[in-house]
């Protein structure tokens, strides 16, 4: 018997799991040759994704990033922000496009394969979602708790999708011990029904996270 997708708000999971904004910092984290104009630009801009206004910030991002192709952070919060709006294709070019560049200067940021994986499951593509959650949880060891917990969460809403429950009891166990409080929650949910019936096949659309 399949679970009704009604347990699982996935406009709560679009607020509480998609990839937090990258930190801030006086100086970028990942490259140092960005000047400092551009950081204080980004820094101002991520606020404006804190507060919400996300059409002024995605704007702005896209100012930022043809200014400076190259500004991986830059990339990296515009795949965001799309996500933030609901444009997972537009979120999956993006956040790409960061891991190309991620690529090519050698940056270390274990946070990426995560955003990816779940812009392609807010995108219905899970295929491609599994792939990257578990590109993630392979080096999920160089993740803080709180970044941990919010993969193990969101690998758990691709498994609930997938129709395979004790894998997705697994890993909303892991992100409930992380901290996680929408983990917790979707976990008492699946533990109050009733026992289910297996189910053969898995949940898959034809065909995108942070």
């Amino acid at each position: 018997m399949m679970i009704p997708i009604k347990y699982f708000s996935l406009p709560a999971l679009l607020i509480l799991s998609i990839a937090l904004p990258l930190n801030i910092y006086a100086q970028d984290k990942y490259q140092n040759n960005i000047e400092q104009v551009q950081v204080d630009k980004l820094n101002a801009i991520v606020d404006l994704r804190r507060q919400g206004n996300l059409s002024d910030a995605t704007k702005q991002l896209v100012d930022l990033t043809q200014q400076n192709p190259n500004y991986y952070r830059a990339i990296y919060n515009l795949g965001l922000a799309y996500a933030d709006m609901g444009k997972t294709k537009d979120a999956i070019v993006k956040l790409l496009d960061a891991e190309k560049l991620k690529t090519r200067l050698s940056i270390q940021d274990p946070t990426l394969d995560n955003s990816i994986g779940w812009a392609f499951f807010l995108d219905g593509q899970y295929d491609n979602a599994d792939t990257y959650f578990t590109k993630a949880l392979e080096h999920s060891d160089k993740l803080s708790k709180n970044s941990q917990a919010r993969l193990f969460n969101n690998y758990a809403q691709l498994k609930i999708y997938q129709k395979k429950l004790p894998e997705a009891k697994k890993y909303l166990q892991l992100s409930t011990q992380g901290g996680n409080f929408l983990a917790k929650k979707t976990l008492e949910q699946l533990n109050s029904l009733p026992v289910q019936t297996p189910v053969a096949s898995t949940v898959s659309n034809t065909s995108s996270s942070h």
